[in-house]
């Protein structure tokens, strides 16, 4: 199994969502996040420079590994503006997960 996690605009969310649950994703995570990239912008507070955090979204999906690039592909496809701060997104290997009401294991 492979967790596809994305960090993109918050604009872009609904957008998303709808071509994941299209392409056929079993279950999609949606979650508020800040955060600054490389390049960030800064701001001033009591005269103390501070990196100011953009609001983004963190959209999470559990697929089989078969299928974790094509929803990948998907959500950057979605995500894309090409300006500074579209995002990224991560695929990343799961070793187990249970279920926890049925206590099953290795069931996404």
């Amino acid at each position: 199994m492979k967790l596809v996690r994305g960090i993109v605009r918050e604009d872009k969310v609904n957008e998303i969502v709808m071509a994941l649950s299209h392409a056929g994703a079993p279950g999609i995570t949606v979650t508020d996040v800040k955060g600054r990239g490389a390049s960030s912008r800064m701001g001033m507070w009591r005269g103390l420079p501070y990196p100011v955090l953009q609001p983004m979204c963190a959209i999470e999906v559990i697929v089989q590994d078969c299928t974790a690039e094509d929803v990948a592909r998907v959500m950057v496809e979605c995500a894309h503006t090409g300006q500074k701060g579209d995002g990224h997104v991560f695929v990343m290997a799961l070793d187990e997960s249970y279920a926890v009401r049925t206590r099953w294991r290795n069931v996404a």
